[in-house]
C-alpha cells in the first residue's frame, strides 16, 4: 500500500471544505493508481475544479502539483522491487508528458549526480578512501548482477593503487573465498534495489568477523546498511529496464581520486609503473601510446616537404 505519507498529511488537517473532502475520497478510492493521475483526471474524478485541486495540494504542503506527483512517484518507486514495474511507470509518465527521451534521460542523470553529491560530502569520501588504502589486511570488492560491472571496473582500477580481490560466485565457490576473514580485512560492497542476498550475507559475514565494511547503495535506508560501517549513497531514477549507474560510477571515481591523493608511500607509483611494464611486455594494445596513429602519420607527412624540412 502506497501514499501513507500523503494520508498522514491529510489526517493532520484541522478542517476541510466539501470540495476537499471529495478529493480525499477520490484519493482513497484510487490510491494505488494515484501516482499516475494528472490534475485533469483528479478534477473530473472528484467533481471539483482544477483550481480546487491545486489549492488543496498546496494546503498539504506541496509547492505545486508537479512536486505532489514527484513525491507520490518516489514513494511508489521505493516499494517496487521489479525493474519491469518501475519501467512501466516511467514509460507511462514519459508518454503522458510527451518528453524527448534523450533530454529526459540527461536531466534525470544530472538530477542523480546532484543528489549523490549532496549525500556524500568530502569528509565521508575521504574517510572511506583512507580505509580502502590502508596497508594492513586484504581488500575485497563485491557487486552482483547489475552492480557487478561497476565492481569489476573499481577492482580493475584499484589494482593500479593496491592489491584487491574481486569476489564472485562462479562455480559456487564464494564460500571458499570467504575463509579466514579477519578484523584487518576490508569489504567494499555495491548493492542496489533488489539487494542481492549473497552480497548482504557476505557483508554480514565480514561484519561478524569485525572487518570493516563500506557499502555503496541507492538509499540511506536500504536493507544492507545494517551490516556496514560507512554508507555511500548514489540514488538513481529508473528510466529504462536497466537501472542507471551514472551516480554510482561518479562515487567510485571520487573514491579512486581520493585514494590517489591519500597515498604517500610511493606504492601507487610503483604499481602504476609495474602495470605499464606488463602492458608493454604482453603487447596488450593495438596501438601503443608512443606510436602515432595512422591519421597522425598522414598529417605529419603532409606537413613535411620532400627535403625533410617542415612546410610553412
Amino acid at each position: 500500500m502506497i501514499n501513507n505519507n500523503l494520508f498522514l498529511q491529510i489526517n493532520n488537517l484541522s478542517h476541510m471544505t466539501k470540495g476537499e473532502v471529495n478529493i480525499v475520497e477520490y484519493f482513497k478510492k484510487n490510491r494505488t493508481e494515484l501516482a499516475m493521475e494528472n490534475i485533469n483526471s483528479i478534477s473530473n474524478g472528484a467533481k471539483v475544479s482544477k483550481a480546487t485541486v491545486t489549492r488543496f495540494i498546496k494546503k498539504l504542503g506541496y509547492k505545486d502539483f508537479a512536486q505532489f506527483k514527484v513525491s507520490l512517484r518516489s514513494e511508489l518507486f521505493s516499494k517496487l522491487e521489479s525493474p519491469y514495474q518501475r519501467y512501466q511507470i516511467q514509460k507511462t509518465t514519459q508518454s503522458e508528458e510527451g518528453q524527448d527521451p534523450w533530454m529526459h534521460t540527461v536531466e534525470a542523470t544530472i538530477g542523480d549526480l546532484k543528489k549523490a553529491m549532496a549525500l556524500n560530502n568530502n569528509e565521508k569520501i575521504t574517510q572511506a578512501a583512507k580505509i580502502l588504502a590502508q596497508k594492513q589486511g586484504r581488500l575485497f570488492i563485491m557487486g552482483q548482477l547489475g552492480s557487478y560491472g561497476i565492481a569489476h571496473y573499481f577492482w580493475q582500477a584499484l589494482n593500479c593503487l593496491k592489491p584487491a580481490i574481486l569476489l564472485d560466485n562462479q562455480g559456487g565457490t564464494l564460500h571458499r573465498q570467504l575463509m579466514d576473514i579477519n578484523k584487518n580485512d576490508v569489504l567494499f560492497a555495491i548493492s542496489y534495489t533488489g539487494y542481492v542476498k549473497q552480497t548482504t550475507l557476505t557483508m554480514k559475514h565480514f561484519h561478524n568477523h569485525d572487518a570493516q565494511v563500506i557499502l555503496l547503495t541507492d538509499s540511506e535506508t536500504s536493507p544492507p546498511t545494517q551490516w556496514s560501517h560507512i554508507q555511500l549513497v548514489a540514488p538513481t531514477q529508473w528510466e529504462t529496464l536497466i537501472m542507471s549507474r551514472c551516480s554510482c560510477l561518479m562515487v567510485v571515481e571520487g573514491l579512486l581520486s581520493a585514494m590517489t591523493r591519500t597515498s604517500t608511500d610511493g606504492q601507487s607509483q610503483k604499481r602504476a609503473e609495474g602495470a605499464k611494464h606488463l602492458i608493454d611486455q604482453f603487447d596488450i594494445f593495438t596501438v601503443r601510446q608512443d606510436t602515432p596513429l595512422p591519421l597522425q602519420k598522414e598529417i605529419n607527412s603532409k606537413s613535411t616537404k620532400p627535403n625533410g624540412k617542415e612546410s610553412k
